[in-house]
């Protein structure tokens, strides 16, 4: 009986909210401004994950250049 009145109250609702388009309005603002008020964070985490993988590139980098000194070392040595 109660799944029944849920179903009933959670039609009745969507359907109060689709004919009305005050509430259609108020709560797409009100969706506007929860991905607004979200955004610096993401932003943040964006800027942060920005600045690790520059890190991690220059830590490649790094890797590469001893790498090819130790290629380059042992072709020396080769030779």
């Amino acid at each position: 009986m109660r799944s029944n009145l849920r179903s009933l109250i959670s039609s009745l609702q969507n359907l109060i909210i689709e004919n009305n388009p005050l509430i259609v309005a108020i709560i797409q603002l009100k969706n506007l401004f929860n991905i607004f008020k979200e955004l610096p964070q993401k932003s943040s985490n964006i800027s942060k994950k920005i600045l690790e993988n520059q890190a991690k590139l220059e830590k490649a980098k790094s890797m590469i250049d001893i790498n090819s000194r130790d290629k380059v070392s042992t072709i020396n040595l080769i030779r």
